[in-house]
């Protein structure tokens, strides 16, 4: 049944779903039907009416919810290893970003991930499938982000080529870039580099001073992506290189 108002100039009608339907009409509008002279009448759109102000509002506890939610995804997916162990994260949230951080690990969006269960504290990090990349050892020119997780790049137009061409992804986390003390460029999955350095980390442990081929042997990863995760580790400030491939833990 439409449902009529009366108006200044006429009548303000709602039709039905069905009503709308059948009269080629919007169920969403609201109609104004006016007397333009004796015997003719103008059914005018008016706007969005009744099906607007049922709309969901977003409330300001709503805007605030969602930006907490932001901010630690951004979180995750930006600060070092160090940041985001069990523990150093939960401090370094504000006190509307704590709870949200609850409701995520809840809603299952957001994980506590060991790598082996005799680590003590486990890594916060975004929930979702992870691709197994290869761990083999290649030619510098052979490496790549799909089957590799990361790419070793010489020549500095290339490695500005490729950061403009990932810059979304750099923006978003999902992949980091650095250049090493000789010379070559390091791109690499976040991914990637989080679950290599949290094997480093948990190594060096045991003994902070090692080399990188004892690293690879005892983590069973490349020499290749063992000297990427200690580049960015050296970056974060969590290891130094003493001399050539040496490296020592910071405590």
């Amino acid at each position: 049944m439409v449902h009529t108002k009366s108006g200044q100039s006429g009548f303000s009608l709602e039709f039905s779903a069905k009503e709308a339907s059948e009269l080629g009409l919007s169920a969403d509008k609201e109609y104004e039907l006016t007397k333009a002279r004796k015997g003719v009448w103008v059914l005018a759109e008016t706007g969005e009416g009744k099906k607007e102000a049922e709309k969901p509002k977003i409330t300001a506890e709503k805007s605030k919810i969602d930006e907490a939610e932001q901010k630690i995804i951004g979180y995750l997916k930006q600060w070092p290893l160090k940041d985001r162990v069990e523990g150093a994260f939960e401090g370094k949230l504000s006190a509307q970003e704590s709870p949200k951080l609850a409701e995520l690990l809840k809603s299952g969006r957001v994980e506590k991930f060991k790598l082996n269960e005799s680590y003590k504290k486990a890594v916060y990090r975004l929930s979702g499938d992870r691709k197994n990349f290869d761990n083999k050892e290649r030619p510098i020119q052979d490496y790549s982000l799909e089957n590799d997780g990361f790419l070793v790049v010489k020549n500095e137009l290339r490695a500005k080529e490729l950061s403009e061409q990932l810059k979304d992804s750099i923006k978003e986390g999902k992949v980091r870039g650095t250049r090493s003390f000789t010379g070559e460029f390091f791109i690499i999955s976040m991914d990637l580099l989080n679950a290599t350095q949290q094997k480093i980390l948990a190594n060096m442990k045991s003994g902070p001073d090692t080399e990188l081929e004892k690293l690879s042997k005892e983590t069973g990863l490349t020499p290749t992506l063992v000297r990427i995760a200690m580049e960015f580790l050296k970056e974060d400030g969590q290891i130094i290189e003493k001399r050539r491939d040496h490296y020592q833990y910071i405590d």
